[in-house]
């Protein structure tokens, strides 16, 4: 690989200006993250009209109980991006490779375990959420195909967070371009021509993390740096994988349980009836891009934080949290008050029916426009992992977000039974996990700077 090719795939986070690298950096990832939501929207739109309501009950019911289910092991690939890029940033090549080769490792034993855990258990666990017996057959195909492809679905995570480490977020948005292109053929292929129903989806979404996968690991082959991935010395090393599960974890959990609360929200909104259901649905499809700003941004700040905690720049921490944060923010809020400005065209993309249009604006207006404050507990939890705290963020973002949600639905709720006081949560979670997190932040950085610091003397 050329020197030309190496600067174009990597991004230098210990020295020069921080505002445009993060720019560059996060605007990938949001491209990815979008795409991603884009084919997951052509998989349903797909089922829908081509294979009928049930069809598209049984693809679109699957999703919570599959975000449940792999969370716990996708957030440990924070884990690797953390540890990876520490690594890196000291120049310690044989160790930034052999932790590349250990997360690759434990994406496959992560993803096999996957597979047999969601293929035997589907059924039990849909029975268990009450799916109709219309849709129970459909759904539990499509979730043993779509958990048969787990191990394919763990590289690409793991394999993305390698390449993150050095700042590339471009190749993982060309695997996911082409392998999301691929999906949409297959899909019109088996599910339209050769009329496969669901099976057809869930095989297409198979065959395409297949073809990312492809990508990612041929671009950890090629590399010659601190990331290449040697298929001929392959290793598995306890103390990396000890250090990427201790970063990682937390954030899996955290990621279990905020999936738990957004279920029983759910289920609350449920109770208004199809019209709010809906409405609260066609909302959500715009509040998710709006969330990819953020998390294309914390990415970007727990990569740069962790290359200069391990050296000892606590300077440029600062300088990584202050510009993360700003940007984020700002980014965030252009996008939410546009789309609140044109809130009734964009709806009319989703719906003409004036209930569900009223619920969807509810939405928009309590939880849409003030959105951005989640970068304020993102952002500073991101900081935090990139110091070695990943426990407490996790624990805060779980008592903060998930626990006061929970006890809003079960306690607040329903004493008055009102849409706009049950989706009032969003926002007020939002700030109390942010001023505990921020004060956290406060209280913690004086000892983090100090270990930093130790780093740069070592």
């Amino acid at each position: 690989m050329s020197d030309e090719t190496k600067k174009r795939n990597s991004i230098d986070m210990l020295s020069g200006p921080i505002w445009n690298k993060l720019i560059i950096f996060a605007l990938p990832i949001v491209a990815s993250s979008s795409l991603q939501q884009l084919f997951n929207s052509a998989d349903v739109a797909i089922a829908g009209k081509f294979a009928g309501p049930t069809a598209l009950a049984a693809v679109g019911s699957t999703g919570a109980l599959i975000n449940l289910i792999i969370n716990l092991f996708v957030g440990c690939s924070t884990g690797a991006n953390v540890v990876i890029s520490r690594y890196i940033a000291r120049g310690e090549e044989q160790n930034s490779r052999d932790a590349v080769s250990t997360s690759l490792v434990f994406a496959v034993i992560s993803g096999v375990a996957l597979a047999f855990l969601g293929f035997f258990l589907s059924r039990p666990l849909l029975t268990l959420m009450g799916s109709p017996a219309e849709v129970i057959e459909h759904s539990t195909i499509y979730m043993q195909i779509f958990f048969i492809g787990m191990p394919f679905l763990m590289l690409y995570n793991f394999g993305s967070a390698a390449l993150r480490s050095i700042g590339d977020t471009r190749r993982p948005l060309i695997a996911l371009a082409f392998s999301g292109v691929v999906n949409v053929v297959l899909n019109i292929i088996f599910v339209v021509v050769f009329h496969m129903g669901v099976a057809g989806v869930a095989i297409a979404t198979v065959c395409s993390e297949a073809l990312s996968v492809i990508f990612i690991l041929s671009f950890l082959i090629r590399e010659e740096g601190l990331i290449k991935f040697d298929v001929k010395h392959i290793v598995f090393v306890p103390s990396h994988l000890k250090k990427i599960v201790s970063v990682g974890l937390p954030a899996g959990l955290q990621g279990v349980v905020f999936s738990l609360s957004n279920v029983c929200i759910q289920s609350s909104v449920n109770s208004f009836g199809s019209a709010a259901m809906a409405g609260n649905a066609a909302a959500a499809n715009f509040d998710c891009f709006s969330y990819f700003i953020c998390t294309s941004f914390v990415q970007s700040a727990i990569t740069f934080a962790s290359q200069n905690f391990a050296v000892g720049n606590v300077d440029r921490i600062k300088r990584v949290y202050h510009d993360a944060l700003v940007l984020s923010v700002l980014s965030m809020l252009t996008y939410d008050v546009i789309v609140y400005s044109f809130k009734f065209p964009l709806l009319t993309i989703f719906t003409d029916d004036p209930v569900v249009k009223e619920y969807a604006v509810i939405k928009l207006a309590i939880a849409q426009l003030p959105h951005a404050l989640i970068c304020f507990y993102e952002i500073t939890a991101a900081i935090l992992r990139a110091m070695g705290k990943s426990m407490l963020p996790a624990i805060l973002c779980i008592v903060g977000t998930c626990f006061v949600r929970l006890a809003w639905v079960f306690i607040v709720f329903p004493k008055f039974k009102d849409f706009g006081l049950l989706i009032a949560v969003y926002p007020i979670s939002w700030i109390i996990t942010s001023a505990m997190m921020i004060t956290a932040y406060n209280t913690q950085k004086k000892k983090l700077f100090k270990i930093a610091l130790t780093n740069k003397t070592a």
